[in-house]
C-alpha cells in the first residue's frame, strides 16, 4: 500500500529529529570532561614534567599539557603521594595561554617541576597507583579518564613501585585538602592493615606538624 503524503511527511520529520538527537549527543559526548580528554590526547605534547623530589620528599605532581598551540592547551594534573596514597588528587582542564602559564607556574613554585620523558610519567602514575593499591588505598575514580590524556605514549619500563614508600613502607601523612572523615578513615585503615606502630607515627608527625603551625 502506498504511504500517503502525509505520512512520507512524518516520516521525514522523525528522520530530521532522530538525526538532530545524534548530532547532539555527540556534541555532549565532546564537550564531556572524557570527551575533552580524548580531543586533547590527539595533540601535540607540549609540557610534561615532574616534582624533582615527589620520592625523596613523599609529595609531588605531574604536570601534562598537550595543544596545538599555546594558546588553548589540555592539562591534567596529578598530586602524587609517593609514601602512602598514590595519586592522590588529580584535575583537568582547558585553559587559554595566561591561566595555562598561572597554573604551571603556581605548582613549579610549590614543587620545582623537572622536564620529564611522557612515558617515563605515564609508568610513574601507574606504578605509583598499582603500589597504592596493594596497600589498600586506590586512586580517585576519574583517574583512568584523566590519565588517558598521555594518548599512544608507551609507558616506560623504568620500576617507579620500588622507590615508593618511607624506606620501603607505607608511610601516611594527612594533607590540609583531606576531611577530618577521610583522615579518621585512612588512619583506621592504617592501623587495620600495618599495625599499630604504622598509626602512632602518622599520629605523631602530624601533631608536630600542628606544633610548628
Amino acid at each position: 500500500m502506498a504511504q500517503t503524503p502525509a505520512v512520507r511527511k512524518a516520516a521525514r520529520a522523525a528522520k530530521r529529529k532522530a538525526e538532530a538527537t545524534a548530532r547532539q549527543a555527540q556534541a555532549m559526548a565532546a564537550n564531556s570532561q572524557s570527551g575533552r580528554v580524548r580531543e586533547g590526547a590527539l595533540l601535540p605534547i607540549r609540557d610534561c614534567m615532574v616534582s624533582a623530589g615527589l620520592f625523596e620528599n613523599g609529595m609531588g605532581a605531574v604536570y601534562l599539557s598537550r595543544g596545538a598551540s599555546t594558546a588553548r592547551q589540555f592539562i591534567a594534573l596529578f598530586m602524587v603521594d609517593s609514601f602512602a596514597l598514590g595519586v592522590k588528587e588529580l584535575s583537568f582542564r582547558v585553559a587559554e595561554r595566561d591561566e595555562a602559564e598561572f597554573l604551571l607556574d603556581a605548582v613549579n613554585t610549590a614543587d620545582a617541576l623537572t622536564p620529564t620523558p611522557p612515558e617515563e610519567a605515564r609508568k610513574l602514575l601507574r606504578d605509583v597507583v598499582a603500589w597504592a593499591n596493594g596497600s589498600g588505598f586506590a586512586p580517585p575514580k576519574t583517574f583512568a579518564a584523566i590519565e588517558a590524556l598521555f594518548g599512544d605514549v608507551v609507558p616506560a619500563e623504568t620500576d617507579y613501585a620500588a622507590r615508593c614508600g618511607k624506606e620501603g613502607k607505607v608511610l601516611y601523612i594527612p594533607g590540609p585538602s583531606e576531611t577530618p572523615a577521610q583522615i579518621k578513615r585512612r588512619m583506621k585503615h592504617v592501623e587495620q592493615r600495618f599495625g599499630i606502630d604504622a598509626a602512632l607515627t602518622t599520629l605523631a608527625m602530624v601533631t608536630e606538624a600542628l606544633k610548628d603551625e
